[in-house]
């Protein structure tokens, strides 16, 4: 089993042929390289004249094989990642979740993708750049946590208050209005926007 022979009369065991990589075969006198059967797709097998489709082993965490008899697994690109085994396609890897991205190849949980920074947002799926999908939280707003899914992540500084700054993490940088001014609104951005105080 895992070798076949084509020579008649053959007086060695030298003289049969082992199935290659990304195959086996359980036959026992095979006479041709048909016997050979091909590991399945998801599976993967770097042993020469393998005897039981048990050596086609399933790719681990964050890779895939798409094609029969694959010698090797191919990683999740940047951006996904995959927590179960035997995945067959590059679609079988989850996208990162808003809010998150990973440039890395391989991903093996949800974890392996980061979380934009606080004063950061992202609605993007697979997103592979933090620099590039995670948007600042604009003037006048900042934002607290990491992981912001939307603008909603960032907070609008209060009444009474402006600010100037893109990316702001907490309320510090909210800018109170001069004495003898005030404002009424949300997520203002410059002190014109405070309003004198009239007699």
């Amino acid at each position: 089993a895992g070798t076949y022979g084509t020579s008649l009369a053959a007086s060695s065991a030298g003289s049969c042929l082992p199935c290659g990589p990304g195959m086996y075969s359980t036959m026992l006198a095979a006479n041709s390289s048909a016997a050979c059967s091909k590991c399945n797709a998801g599976t993967f097998s770097t042993a020469f004249a393998a005897d039981s489709s048990i050596l086609c082993t399933m790719c681990p965490a964050g890779t895939f094989a798409s094609s029969i008899a694959a010698t090797n697994c191919t990683l999740c690109g940047a951006g996904k990642y995959s927590s179960g085994q035997g995945m067959v396609n590059e679609g079988n890897c989850s996208l990162c979740g808003a809010g998150t991205y990973s440039s890395g190849l391989g991903g093996t949980e949800a974890l392996f993708c980061r979380a934009c920074a606080a004063g950061a947002y992202s609605t993007s799926l697979g997103a592979t750049d933090g620099k590039a999908s995670c948007a600042l939280c604009g003037p006048g707003t900042f934002g607290t946590g990491e992981g912001g899914m939307n603008i909603g992540a960032c907070q609008a500084c209060g009444p009474g208050t402006f600010g100037t700054g893109s990316g702001e993490t907490n309320n510090s940088v909210c800018i109170a209005c001069a004495a003898g001014t005030y404002n009424t609104g949300l997520g203002m951005t410059m002190a014109a926007g405070c309003t004198l105080c009239v007699a």
